[in-house]
């Protein structure tokens, strides 16, 4: 009886050492782990900043601003070049919102 409970107690004390030396196997892999991501991380962050993208310029002048105008309202922007280039000598003299409705009223057709 003795002899047995001596062997279950040499048994119990190897299954402990085996579950510490896992749990520090585990704990090694983890921190491998993180550290490969947090380098893989600082790579990418260092390479492509998080920016926001940077907005277009807005346009320089009345008929650049009709013709954003129009294509950001989904017109084919080879119509609304044509038609920016047909209003051009007005642009600067009657008001863009003027322009813009001409401009919509002529390419929705």
């Amino acid at each position: 009886m003795k002899r047995s409970l001596t062997r279950l107690f040499v048994a119990i004390v190897a299954f402990l050492a085996a579950c510490v030396e896992l749990a520090h196997g585990v704990v090694r892999l983890a921190t491998a782990l993180v550290d490969r991501t947090a380098r893989q991380l600082g790579r990418a962050s260092a390479a492509n900043p998080s920016a926001p993208p940077a907005l277009p310029a807005p346009p320089s002048d009345a008929a650049d601003r009709l013709t954003a105008a129009l294509t950001g309202m989904k017109f084919r922007p080879a119509a609304v070049r044509a038609f920016v280039a047909t209003v051009r000598a007005r642009v600067d003299k009657e008001p863009l919102e003027t322009l813009v409705r001409e401009g919509i009223a002529k390419l929705s057709d």
